[in-house]
């Protein structure tokens, strides 16, 4: 990350001024396209091996955040229709950039592509960003007195997750704590202080008392008693991603 942060007072720098670069590898052809209104409800960005990439039924804020692997709560300043609109993107390299991508190992490979979609966003979308850092309200993921995390057995690192439940495998503590950042509806930092992968199954009742024959707990108190962990109010400096500038996306 780029530095020229300054401090000043409440943990608040101002935002340093950078444009994206283009990456060496890029898509040859990208179309975008609205969502169809007949779909399967669930939101898909997929990137495999060699210079495809696709995604279905997601939003552009969901896009940035994969683009810059930033949680979409430390996005900041974009308009409403970025959290609205859902689009379905089909994009292709050449093949001389396909077979340079399957060389690649898998950690530099979904790296490059990132910033594949990093300047596709630019160049589609006319977007604009700088990253600074703000003190935001938040939650401290923590041990609450004894974790009840199961060790991984897998090397996959697979999630699903709805309005009331999260099931994973091949967790890290803190991609645990970002998943919850979600239904916590704050960003969750992670201050477990533990190391190694887990399988998550996650269940509670939604609080607007939809659900009332459900036998689960609230959401925070779900965390405890099947995780055996806690989600404590703070306040935690953080980077942050703001949008200067975006628009629709430019025609096929």
């Amino acid at each position: 990350m780029s530095g020229c942060n300054f401090l000043v007072a409440a943990l608040l720098t101002m935002p340093c001024m950078a444009q994206i670069p283009t990456p060496p590898t890029g898509f040859e052809v990208a179309t975008i396209k609205p969502t169809p209104l007949v779909n399967d409800g669930r939101s898909h960005i997929n990137y495999p091996q060699g210079g495809d990439f696709s995604t279905s039924n997601v939003t552009l804020m969901q896009l940035i955040s994969w683009a810059f692997d930033m949680q979409p709560k430390r996005i900041l300043n974009g308009p409403d229709w970025i959290n609205n609109q859902r689009i379905d993107i089909q994009a292709k390299t050449d093949a001389s950039a396909d077979a340079k991508l399957r060389t690649m190992s898998n950690t530099d490979a979904n790296a490059e592509k990132r910033r594949m979609v990093q300047a596709l966003l630019v160049e589609r979308f006319a977007l604009k960003v700088h990253r600074e850092t703000q003190t935001l309200n938040a939650f401290d993921l923590i041990v609450d007195g004894q974790s009840k995390l199961t060790a991984s057995t897998t090397n996959d690192n697979r999630w699903d997750g709805g309005r009331t439940y999260l099931r994973g495998t091949g967790f890290s503590t803190d991609i645990l704590a970002e998943q919850l950042s979600r239904p916590a509806g704050k960003v969750v930092v992670n201050h477990t202080g533990l190391a190694g992968r887990y399988d998550v199954k996650l269940e509670w009742s939604p609080d607007d008392g939809s659900a009332p024959n459900s036998d689960a707990p609230g959401f925070f108190k779900a965390v405890q008693e099947q995780l055996g962990l806690k989600l404590v109010p703070a306040k935690e400096p953080l980077d942050v991603l703001v949008l200067d500038h975006v628009e629709q996306p430019s025609q096929n």
